[in-house]
């Protein structure tokens, strides 16, 4: 699953950086931490006019998985990016999404299927 070819990163990253920079007040990785896995094509970037969404994929015991690690920009135009990315993951083979992040996004994602699933956190 790829949203950009590498020759094209960097200035969509340029764009993306200040929007998912945001969105990293709410994770566990750095904003320096995200730049790398995206350049270096560990993650995928996702830009729309206004907004920007970061990806995993990755393998676990249920098959080839895909979580929305870091997101933001206008909320209409995520929700149109989203339905790529879940077009694209099924198309890799993807048998579950998950999305990272605050608490507020179970209510935006709500008519999409997502239900909790077990994870709290607590700052040590």
């Amino acid at each position: 699953m790829s949203a950009y070819y590498p020759e094209k990163l960097k200035g969509s990253w340029d764009f993306a950086k200040g929007i998912i920079e945001k969105a990293t007040r709410y994770g566990v990785y750095s904003i320096e931490q995200v730049e790398e896995k995206v350049l270096n094509l560990k993650w995928c970037l996702w830009c729309g006019e206004k907004s920007a969404v970061v990806t995993e994929e990755w393998i676990g015991d249920l098959g080839r998985c895909v979580t929305i690690n870091f997101a933001g920009g206008d909320i209409s135009e995520l929700l149109v990016m989203y339905e790529n990315i879940e077009l694209a993951a099924r198309s890799a083979g993807c048998v579950k999404i998950f999305i990272s992040g605050r608490s507020g996004w179970k209510r935006v994602f709500r008519d999409k299927g997502f239900k909790d699933e077990n994870l709290i956190g607590k700052e040590l």
